[in-house]
This record gives C-alpha cells, sequence and structure tokens, in this order.
C-alpha cells in the first residue's frame, strides 16, 4: 500500500474551521493514508478523530502541539508530541492553564475591537468558538469576516491589529519548551520540533534532542 501522510492537521477542535469528521473526510478524498491530528494544547478530539478514521479508512495519528517557549532564546517554539497515551494525563494538566489564559486574552481583544467601534460581541465569538477548547483570534476574525468587516481572517486587518503592535497584540504566557517535553514523554509519546524554519528555532535543536529519548547521534 503506498502511504501518503500528513502529520501536522488542526480540527476545530483548535483554530480551524472544519470538525474533525469534516477533516477526517477531507483527508481521505486527497488520499491520505495516515493523518496527525495535532491541535494546538488540547487533545480533546483525538477519540472522535480514531472513529472517524475508521470510518472513512485513514489511519490517525493521535497528536498534540503544545504552544511553547525558550526562554533562554527568548523565541516561542512549538512543541509537537505524537503517539500518547489516550489518557493524556500530564499533557492536559500541563496546557489547561494556557487554554484559560488564551480564552481570557481572546476576550479582552473583543473588548478591545468593540471600544474601538467594530461590531462585534463576546457572545458572537463564543458562539464561533463553541467545539474549541479555547477562544482564538481566528475565531474572532470569523466574527468580522461574517459582518463583512474583513475579506479573510489573515487579511490585512488581521495583521493590523494582532500583530507588529496592534491594539490586539498582546501575547498571552506560553509554555515551558522542556516542560512540554517532558509532559509528552510522561504520557509514553515522542516530541518532535513544530515548524522551526518558520519560528527560527533550529538553533534550540540540540538542547532539545538533549531533553528527548536518547538515541546515537554519532555520523
Amino acid at each position: 500500500m503506498q502511504i501518503k501522510a500528513d502529520l501536522h492537521v488542526h480540527t476545530h477542535k483548535s483554530d480551524s474551521s472544519y470538525s474533525v469528521a469534516d477533516t477526517v473526510r477531507m483527508a481521505q478524498a486527497q488520499g491520505i493514508t495516515h493523518l496527525g491530528i495535532v491541535d494546538h494544547d488540547t487533545t480533546t478530539g483525538l477519540a472522535q478523530a480514531i472513529n472517524n478514521g475508521r470510518e472513512y479508512g485513514v489511519e490517525i495519528i493521535t497528536g498534540v502541539e503544545i504552544s511553547a517557549f525558550d526562554s533562554v532564546r527568548n523565541k516561542r517554539v512549538h512543541i509537537l508530541g505524537y503517539n500518547f497515551t489516550a489518557a493524556a494525563t500530564h499533557i492536559q494538566a500541563l496546557c489547561a492553564p494556557l487554554l484559560a489564559r488564551r480564552t481570557a486574552n481572546s476576550l479582552r481583544y473583543v473588548a478591545t475591537l468593540l471600544n474601538s467601534g467594530y461590531e462585534i460581541t463576546p457572545a458572537e465569538v463564543k458562539a464561533k468558538a463553541a467545539a474549541s477548547a479555547a477562544i482564538y483570534k481566528q475565531h474572532i476574525m470569523q466574527v468580522l469576516v461574517e459582518k463583512g468587516i474583513a475579506e479573510t481572517i489573515y487579511s490585512s486587518l488581521y495583521y493590523r491589529h494582532f500583530k507588529h503592535g496592534g491594539i490586539c497584540s498582546q501575547e498571552i504566557e506560553y509554555l515551558d519548551a522542556f516542560a512540554a517535553i517532558a509532559a509528552i514523554k510522561s504520557d509514553g509519546g515522542m516530541a518532535v520540533l513544530a515548524h522551526p524554519g518558520q519560528l527560527g528555532s533550529f538553533e534550540l535543536l540540540e538542547d532539545l534532542v538533549d531533553a528527548g529519548p536518547s538515541f546515537d547521534r554519532s555520523p
């Protein structure tokens, strides 16, 4: 059997607009045989994804993407975890406070936008995030898109307000990268560095390897 895999996919359990079932169905339609569901900081959709995978003939690889931080180099660094135990008790315990901080921060964004003259309410944004483990900027933007205030989620309005010192650019406190690796390992999983080129985290690799499982690093 020819294997075609995508190991970095989000669902509406975090910041995607697509349900778990729709995500698996679309993967199957594209010929994907192995799909890694790695929602941000939550594992809540994995049981359903596995069931949907059986339905559509797609092998689901359990995963998570932890929003972490390298305090030594003062950089964000996302850590992927794969094939951990179903309960994922250590991962969930580590990520729960972060999800709460993210939701609180997003609701502050809504208040800021409302005070700046935008037609948006917390109730509208909460409705968009009903299936998610937290409220994300993307849920706010979905409301603005549907009202015709923004053309797309990643429009000029998004970059003006949510990036580069905009009125909604305040970041939350992320999790320690090494604590993220420890939680993944404690749940029996494998830790992987996510999109290192995008976040410029190549220089952290040696330290992360030292924190991960032992293996022969000789040429």
